[in-house]
């Protein structure tokens, strides 16, 4: 299995490779790979989380985050990426997935952390875009 976005040339990753690739879209959109493998660590959703930040510039942002490789997630990697101070960035959450396994992840992501801010799972990029602009 594949992720369902291609990579542009200017999208930023982290030293240690841990994260996926992370990019700002023409349209205000910030798009990441999570592409860390079997399990998404505490460490996997730090560096995710500092590549996000080199793009967000500080303006809180709709982003669609790309789980179809992602087949487990840690407890502390929910838990971080849904602290008030990382909440705080995004004004909208899409996470997209092409296998069951993300979908699986992602819905569990959802269960688990109650947020203010507005979530759904996609099984296709287009229309998670065309869901997150109207939070741009």
């Amino acid at each position: 299995m594949k992720a369902l976005f291609t990579v542009p040339h200017d999208a930023v990753t982290v030293e240690y490779g841990l994260a996926g690739p992370v990019w700002l879209e023409q349209t205000g959109i910030i798009i990441t790979i999570n592409n860390c493998g079997m399990q998404h660590t505490l460490e996997n959703a730090k560096e995710q989380m500092a590549a996000f930040d080199k793009v967000y510039k500080g303006i809180p942002r709709p982003l669609i985050v790309d789980f179809t490789l992602v087949r487990s997630m840690q407890r502390e990697a929910r838990a971080y990426y849904s602290s008030d101070d990382n909440s705080l960035k995004i004004k909208a959450l899409a996470i997209v997935t092409g296998s069951n396994i993300g979908r699986l992840v992602g819905n569990f992501f959802i269960g688990l952390n109650s947020s203010d801010i507005p979530t759904k799972i996609f099984s296709n990029g287009e229309e998670a875009k065309k869901w997150a602009i109207q939070f741009v």
